[in-house]
This record gives C-alpha cells, sequence and structure tokens, in this order.
C-alpha cells in the first residue's frame, strides 16, 4: 500500500532523489517550483521570465499577459521519452487553483496544452469565468 508521503513531494525532493525521470504532475510556476523551472526551458508553450512570466506559445507566437492566465500541458518527460508529466501552473497562485478546477473541463486526450484566463465578470473581486486562449 502507498501512502500519501511517498507520491506527494517538494520539488526539492524531486531533483534531490533524482525523481526528474519518473511520470510527474508538477503544481506551481518556475517562480516558485524548481522542477517546473527547469521543465519551462524545454517546452513550446511556456513562461517568459524576461517579460515578468507572461506565457509565450511557440505555435501561435503569441503572448499572454493577462494576469490571471495559466497553463495546462501533458506532455513527453524531457528527461525521459517513455513517461509523461502534467503540468499545471498559472501566472498567480489563484489562476493555479483555477487551472486545477479547469481539469474536468478536459478530454481525455495524449499530449496536450491549454492556456486559459480567468476573468471577474460582475466586478466583485472574484473570478468566475475562465476562457480557453489557445489550446492543441
Amino acid at each position: 500500500k502507498m501512502y500519501k508521503d511517498e507520491l506527494v513531494k517538494f520539488d526539492t525532493e524531486i531533483i534531490s532523489q533524482n525523481l526528474l525521470r519518473e511520470n510527474l504532475i508538477v503544481i506551481g510556476g518556475p517562480v516558485t517550483n524548481t522542477v517546473a523551472y527547469r521543465l519551462n526551458s524545454f517546452l513550446k508553450v511556456r513562461f517568459l521570465q524576461e517579460l515578468n512570466w507572461a506565457i509565450y506559445s511557440e505555435f501561435s507566437k503569441k503572448i499572454y499577459e493577462e494576469e490571471f492566465s495559466a497553463l495546462i500541458i501533458l506532455t513527453d518527460n524531457p528527461w525521459n521519452k517513455s513517461k509523461k508529466i502534467l503540468w499545471i501552473a498559472g501566472r498567480r497562485n489563484i489562476s493555479t487553483k483555477l487551472a486545477l478546477m479547469f481539469l474536468d473541463k478536459i478530454e481525455n486526450e495524449d499530449n496536450f496544452y491549454y492556456i486559459i484566463n480567468a476573468k471577474d465578470l460582475d466586478g466583485d473581486g472574484k473570478l468566475e469565468s475562465i476562457e480557453v486562449l489557445e489550446k492543441s
């Protein structure tokens, strides 16, 4: 029987225990997560440090600077192509949480990416709507 503490690890534990070559679910962006920071440079959809961590898509050549934008990516693990990485990260922590909630809207697909943005529709300071800005 596996216990949660065997499955859930901090980013620093992933690196120190040499687990980058495994199947991973990475939550958080490159500012707060060292695994995400390393992963970011390998992907065609990624955060750009030089643009205040805006999201950039090599596919569309677009830059997404919306404050509450996020990405959700399922891709081959760049350190071991036989494994997968699911990466969920937002420009803000609230957009990372919203991206996690958006997961149930994704059909069972192979590799994919979504760039989403959350909006406050009624001006009450709460984010009610998620729109897909780009997807594969």
